[in-house]
């Protein structure tokens, strides 16, 4: 768990969000199963996800960029890979998959 008042935030708190809520924490590499950057452990930046389900901080290397997309669900031979939940494509042309929070 990590809590919002145990961290020096930039920019201050989004709205609606209490500095002592509690987040159960996560380490993208790991969820992933993937080796870690090799990074140190204070490098990186927590992405806080917040939906009607639940909530969950999750540290990740860094945020390239937040925006509003078509997820296209994969087919029959990608449906069951843990932790994305499809693709999208962006404005370059690009494909890239998109992460489902939920199975973190």
């Amino acid at each position: 768990m990590v809590r919002r008042s145990n961290l020096d935030l930039v920019g201050g708190l989004p709205e609606g969000v209490e500095a002592d809520d509690a987040y159960p924490f996560v380490r993208l590499a790991s969820a992933l199963d993937i080796a870690e950057s090799g990074r140190e452990s204070d490098d990186g930046q927590i992405v806080w996800i917040r939906t009607q389900t639940g909530r969950l901080a999750v540290r990740c290397d860094r945020v390239v960029a937040s925006q509003e997309v078509v997820v296209r669900p994969y087919g029959d031979l990608l449906r069951d890979v843990p932790g994305v939940s499809g693709a999208t494509t962006l404005g370059d042309g690009r494909a890239v998959n998109v992460l489902d929070v939920a199975t973190l």
